[in-house]
């Protein structure tokens, strides 16, 4: 996982990944930033928000146009259960495949898990989330435990994800 935005107010930077250029990265920022904004608006303006907030003393942060100054960024992510304990705003993450050609199935073991949330039925514990292209999800990652499955990634192919939230360390 990487992070994708500014550092400071106004420089613009991206850590370093060998499976993608800084121009596909700067392409599929603003594409994933597009296509959230339209049904995750109020989420992004709630990080917006807090993000000018903290940091009222300075110039405002969205000088680039960006919806969040920041944004993790992972491919074939693999992670154990945890909060978020660096966000200070609920986030949103939207996942896509690299390969559209490639034929989803169970195989792919590509799941977002809740692991402490229930279900109306007792006997339920955790909630396992199918993930595919295009599949967004809005949740407060500071108070609920998260974490994701080992996708069997095919060859030529990549599983990314893309989170959204106002962090500490970028403020």
């Amino acid at each position: 996982m990487f992070a994708i935005g500014e550092r400071l107010p106004g420089l613009p930077y991206v850590m370093k990944c060998d499976s993608i250029s800084q121009k596909d990265t700067s392409t599929l920022a603003s594409t994933i930033e597009h296509l959230i904004r339209s049904e995750y608006y109020n989420c992004l303006e709630n990080i917006r928000k807090h993000e000018n907030l903290i940091s009222q003393n300075s110039r405002n942060l969205h000088c680039l146009g960006k919806y969040s100054r920041t944004f993790d960024m992972s491919y074939n992510l693999s992670n154990p259960a945890h909060v978020d304990s660096g966000d200070i705003t609920s986030g949103v993450s939207i996942w896509l495949r690299k390969q559209l050609h490639h034929r989803e199935s169970d195989n792919d073991n590509w799941w977002f898990v809740l692991p402490n949330l229930r279900t109306c039925d007792k006997d339920m514990k955790g909630i396992a989330i199918k993930l595919s292209h295009g599949l967004c999800i809005e949740w407060d990652g500071r108070i609920i435990k998260h974490c994701s499955s080992v996708p069997n990634v095919p060859e030529d192919d990549s599983f990314i994800g893309a989170f959204f939230s106002a962090k500490k360390k970028f403020l």
